[in-house]
């Protein structure tokens, strides 16, 4: 008899969200099976199945604070799905992503300030749009600089920072903030003794990795993704395991856990 899953199957581009409310880490894995995770207790729940259906095609995934619901892109479709963890239920709202073409490779945060989604279409042409919950209605932004995400962007080269309120997203040596407020994209200049991101060590160097906001230290924490060695995308490219963190006021990196390599 076999025993049912006792956590999700993450991998690809399963989407893990932090819903601040409920004190619950939400993971939406490809399948569609909602499940979440409690640090308190160590312990992964999956949730029941009240109503409506998961994106089909799961590609972005952010947790948006007035609703207190889950907010999911369908890259298919470009649908927003809404997401209710008390509820257990999928919604679509809004219009959809207006952005034609392969929608796979877009990236998507919440910009707490300004209360409304960020949503960054990465392929050439490059475009950037945000999405206001309350009215539904998308408006197209200033296009974002041009970054390197290897084969295509995971998810975790973007990331909100509250106390900067700035936009994140940071891949291959190149690093750049988004300014709602003014519609402006800025490359942030790095430090001299980081700059070369073809190391095997540091920051700077990786592709598909993990970027998330530490409210506490208001801080930016890099971990996982893969170092590169050449500007081939298919070139030498071993696992990185140390952790860094950045600060955009001070344009500061940390590093917190070293590597073992």
């Amino acid at each position: 008899m076999m025993r049912p899953p006792s956590e999700p199957a993450l991998g690809g581009r399963s989407a893990l969200v932090c819903d601040a409310d409920a004190h619950l880490i939400v993971a939406v894995p490809q399948d569609g099976f909602v499940w979440t995770y409690s640090v308190e207790d160590n312990r992964w729940t999956p949730r029941p199945w009240s109503g409506g259906s998961p994106p089909p095609l799961l590609g972005q995934a952010t947790y948006e604070p007035l609703s207190g619901n889950v907010i999911a892109h369908d890259s298919r479709s470009g649908d927003l799905l809404s997401y209710s963890v008390g509820a257990s239920e999928w919604t679509t709202f809004g219009k959809p992503v207006p952005i034609n073409g392969d929608r796979n490779d877009d990236l998507m945060t919440y910009d707490t300030a300004q209360r409304r989604l960020v949503l960054i279409h990465t392929p050439d042409p490059r475009h950037a749009w945000t999405f206001q919950p309350t009215s539904g209605l998308w408006s197209e932004q200033v296009a974002p600089p041009q970054i390197n995400f290897g084969y295509g962007p995971t998810g975790g080269e973007i990331a909100y920072d509250q106390s900067a309120q700035r936009t994140v997203i940071f891949s291959f040596g190149v690093l750049a903030t988004y300014d709602a407020t003014q519609d402006r994209w800025a490359t942030v200049p790095l430090p001299r003794s980081l700059f070369n991101p073809l190391t095997t060590a540091g920051p700077l160097a990786r592709v598909y990795h993990t970027m998330v906001y530490d409210p506490v230290n208001e801080r930016i924490v890099i971990l996982g993704g893969a170092v590169r060695r050449s500007e081939n995308t298919g070139g030498d490219s071993p696992e990185a395991d140390d952790v860094w963190a950045y600060k955009v006021a001070s344009n500061t990196w940390t590093e917190l856990v070293p590597s073992r390599q």
